[in-house]
């Protein structure tokens, strides 16, 4: 009888070590997975505000070599454009963007309630070549407009506003201290007070981004 009651105890304290290390093992493998959890959102975490930073921080360059040229980069990631209109009232069906025709060739049209803009890094000793003008087809009837280029980048900013006659403007703006910045450059048009925005449809025919060697 001694031996069948030992023989209970020692079967109960059996079952009682084996629930404890059972309830033990619980707790690490919760542990555990909790600890891989928070890793893992920690990660997920650094790589969002690393995006982050490499979106708003460090946006892309726009060229390194040569040059760029809007004519033909005109529906790449470094540019947009506002208040465009498609419509078959415009003689090429929207009154932004890229053009071609006989009497101008290929070209930029902006117009009044419009604007480009150019977003990126550009590389050191950057000079913008502009060469601008009201379209022929229309430029009798346009009392001239004022084409403004707005340039903010990191620290500073400024505006170079020009004068739109039907006869050539030839410009060339300086952007060497703006090497290795993020920039923003729009370009848009305005009117002088004791003039109006009718047939100011102005036609870019140059818009280059030279790097001087």
């Amino acid at each position: 009888m001694k031996n069948s009651g030992s023989n209970k105890i020692i079967v109960l304290l059996c079952f009682l070590l084996m629930i404890a290390v059972y309830f033990e093992i619980g707790v690490c493998r919760t542990a555990i997975n909790n600890a891989k959890a928070a890793e893992e959102e920690d990660n997920v975490t650094s790589a969002v505000a690393e995006n982050e930073i490499n979106a708003v921080g460090q946006a892309k360059q726009i060229f390194e070599y040569g040059s760029w040229n809007l004519l033909d980069s005109f529906d790449t990631e470094f540019v947009t454009v506002e208040g465009k209109v498609n419509s078959e009232d415009y003689p090429y069906g929207y009154n932004i963007g890229a053009i071609e025709d006989d009497e101008v060739g290929k070209a930029i049209l902006v117009t009044p309630g419009t604007s480009i803009q150019i977003s990126g890094r550009i590389p050191e000793n950057v000079v913008l070549s502009v060469d601008f003008k009201i379209h022929p087809w229309v430029a009798q009837d346009s009392d001239g407009a004022v084409i403004n280029f707005d340039i903010k980048a990191e620290e500073s900013q400024e505006t170079f506003s020009y004068e739109v006659t039907a006869q050539e403007n030839v410009q060339s703006i300086d952007l060497s201290k703006y090497a290795r910045q993020n920039i923003t450059l729009m370009v848009s048009l305005s009117n002088k007070d004791d003039c109006n925005e009718d047939c100011d449809w102005t036609i870019l025919q140059t818009f280059i981004l030279l790097k001087n060697e």
